[in-house]
């Protein structure tokens, strides 16, 4: 798999657009708007010589990926000290550099801190990164998104969270966990675990988890990742009328799984509409172990351009080439609800499982043999699937280097298809933004990583 994807890239979301193009703007495009505030570390000092980086919200281009449903605020990846190709200086507004005391300062025309139309007050996002501890693969980075409605904006001090993430490898699977946020930092932390590939294309995402400070994850829905753990935690506040986010992000530390290939790798599937032929995808992007695209969107494209989309039945078969006795059942992307059938014949198909959450475990064990898993839904809940991984007890597992903690195969409990109230509003913005890129750009996504 190909390593070019941005460190944790993309975390914003559709829902911070939806909130700002709501927001009316009281700034004229010709006023100056200067926006400071400080930089510290996770002792309150200040921090010299930072990289500040000012940008729009992400566009719906970039907000495409599966890290949509994220509910952070900007690409904390970009502030990195060796920021990926996709971070061009161009897509920022403004470039700084904290002084001695921590300090920065950025003056932006009122026009930057609008939308195209000059109607609606757009987000601003402002990021920072800090250095890289042994051991991991990039430092800390602290974001945060405001809805400039003054022409003079005090932030809050941008800080640099300073946890590291330990990892666990002895327990079912690994166990992560982390110092919580520290209290002045914003209120309400919500945390979520990322694993990425290296590069930064997301390869699992625990989903949100509010009030807690550990995590439990099965090696296999890493499958042969070698890559990072970080966990990203949201706070907000309230900045001088301006409602605002802030997303702290661990450093990355390095990671790699034991666990291998699921037995689906590489396996062939097709792709069905309701009463139409099966179509198959070669190759097939749910099978390729390429987990940060959208898998079908060249098959399902034209469906999810139509009128009825999001009232179309569709369904995806992989084929296992002979009966498994599967044990577990990964499926990411769905940003709904998508339902897992098996079958020995390709004809009677059983249930296996609902997928409730864009990253879902489904255990398997105890169901029949089956050669052909099926996954469905609505088309829009399947043009948004990544991958479909099968894992069956005959998987080998592999070695790991020194340098890396080794996450073995497991089984910890607290992982499934469950999902909290903030998930679902996520899943919902990004089936109305599936949507309305089909709508206007037909949806040809084709492969497409989340940076390049």
């Amino acid at each position: 798999m190909a390593r070019h994807s941005v460190a944790l890239a993309a975390l914003g979301t559709a829902l911070a657009v939806v909130a700002a193009a709501c927001s009316t703007s009281s700034i004229r495009s010709t006023d100056v708007v200067t926006i400071h505030g400080t930089v510290q570390d996770g002792s309150g000092r200040g921090v010299a010589g930072r990289s500040v980086l000012v940008r729009k919200s992400l566009s719906t281009d970039e907000l495409r990926g599966r890290m949509q449903r994220v509910l952070s605020s900007v690409e904390l990846a970009c502030v990195d000290s060796r920021p990926p190709s996709r971070c061009h200086r161009a897509h920022y507004l403004h470039v700084a550099k904290s002084g001695n005391d921590g300090s920065f300062r950025v003056v932006l025309k009122g026009q930057d801190t609008q939308t195209a139309l000059g109607l609606s007050a757009s987000t601003i996002e402002i990021a920072v990164n800090g250095d890289a501890p042994a051991g991991t693969l990039s430092g800390p980075s602290t974001s945060q998104a405001v809805d400039v409605q003054v022409t003079d904006l005090p932030l809050p001090p941008l800080r640099l969270w300073s946890a590291l993430p330990s990892v666990d490898p002895t327990s079912p699977g690994a166990h992560v966990g982390w110092s919580p946020l520290p209290a002045d930092a914003g209120a309400s932390p919500l945390y979520r675990v990322l694993f990425d590939d290296g590069g930064g294309g997301l390869v699992w995402d625990s989903g949100p988890l509010q009030g807690r400070t550990s995590y439990d994850v099965d090696g296999r829905v890493l499958e042969d990742a070698d890559g990072a753990v970080s966990v990203v935690a949201t706070a907000e506040t309230q900045v001088t009328k301006s409602a605002d986010r802030l997303a702290f992000r661990t450093s990355r530390r390095h990671v790699r799984s034991a666990a291998g290939v699921p037995a689906s790798r590489g396996k062939p599937c097709s792709v069905a509409l309701a009463g139409a032929a099966p179509t198959a995808a070669s190759p097939c992007g749910l099978t390729d172990g390429a987990f940060d695209r959208f898998a079908l969107a060249n098959i399902l494209g034209p469906a999810l351009g139509g009128p009825n989309a999001a009232g179309t039945a569709a369904a995806a078969t992989v084929d296992l080439g002979e009966a498994l006795s599967p044990t577990l059942i990964v499926v990411r992307g769905c940003p709904t609800t998508c339902a897992v059938d098996a079958s020995s014949d390709g004809t009677t198909f059983a249930p296996a499982g609902t997928a409730t959450r864009p990253d879902a475990l489904l255990a398997a064990t105890g169901n029949a043999p089956a050669r052909y898993v099926r996954v469905s839904g609505r088309v829009p809940d399947l043009a948004a699937l990544t991958e479909l991984s099968v894992w069956t007890p005959t998987q080998a597992r592999r070695p790991s280097p020194s340098n890396a903690v080794t996450l073995a195969p497991g089984t910890p409990h607290g992982q499934g298809g469950g999902d909290s109230g903030l998930e679902t509003a996520a899943k919902l913005a990004a089936v109305v933004l599936l949507i309305s890129v089909a709508a206007a750009g037909g949806f040809l996504l084709g492969r497409r990583r989340l940076a390049r």
